[in-house]
């Protein structure tokens, strides 16, 4: 998972960084440098990640429809 990956997955789910965090159990840094690259994004925060938000066909479509319009990177 990269930090697009990560930032694509809050935007389709509507979620700001902050409401992002708490959902995660994580801090605002955490999420903010992750997205930006200027934090490893850890074993432990894919988990969270896939267990909090699945990442279902809708959200796929999402994701790659933010990743064209350049959104996600």
């Amino acid at each position: 998972m990269t930090g697009n990956n990560l930032k694509s997955v809050r935007l389709a789910y509507g979620y700001k960084q902050k409401d992002f965090a708490v959902a995660l159990g994580v801090s605002l840094s955490c999420v903010a440098m992750a997205e930006v690259g200027k934090r490893k994004i850890t074993d432990s925060l894919r988990f969270k990640v896939a267990r909090n938000f699945p990442i279902t066909p809708e959200i796929q479509a999402v994701i790659d429809a933010a990743v064209a319009l350049g959104r996600a990177e």
